[in-house]
C-alpha cells in the first residue's frame, strides 16, 4: 500500500447570512405547485415551504458565480435542519445557456 497523500484544505467560500440579501443565494419556485419563501434570521437562511410541489427540484436555493477548477477535488459541507421530516437533495453543477434557456449540467 502506498503512503497516503497529505491533503490541504483551502476554503473556497463560506456563507455569511448576516445581511438581508442572503449573500448571493436566491430561492426559486420553479412551478406553480411549489411555494417557498427565504428569510434571514439570526445569521441563518430560513426557508418556509408552504407547498413543496410534485418534483424535488421545484424549490431551489441557488448561489451562482462560484469558480471551480477542472481536475480539482472539492468537499462541500452544510448544516440543515427542519421541524418536520423532509427530503433534501444537493447538486453542485454548472449552469450553461441552451437556446436562450438555462440548463444545469454536471
Amino acid at each position: 500500500m502506498t503512503t497516503p497523500v497529505p491533503v490541504t484544505f483551502t476554503n473556497l467560500y463560506s456563507s455569511n447570512f448576516s445581511n438581508p440579501q442572503a449573500d448571493g443565494w436566491k430561492l426559486y419556485n420553479n412551478d406553480a405547485s411549489a411555494s417557498a419563501a427565504l428569510t434571514i434570521i439570526n445569521g441563518k437562511a430560513v426557508i418556509h415551504i408552504s407547498s413543496a410541489g410534485t418534483q424535488t427540484w421545484y424549490i431551489q436555493l441557488i448561489r451562482a458565480n462560484t469558480s471551480i477548477t477542472a481536475g480539482k477535488t472539492y468537499r462541500l459541507t452544510f448544516t440543515a435542519a427542519a421541524e418536520n421530516n423532509r427530503n433534501i437533495s444537493l447538486r453542485f453543477s454548472k449552469a450553461a445557456p441552451l437556446d436562450g434557456l438555462w440548463k444545469q449540467t454536471i
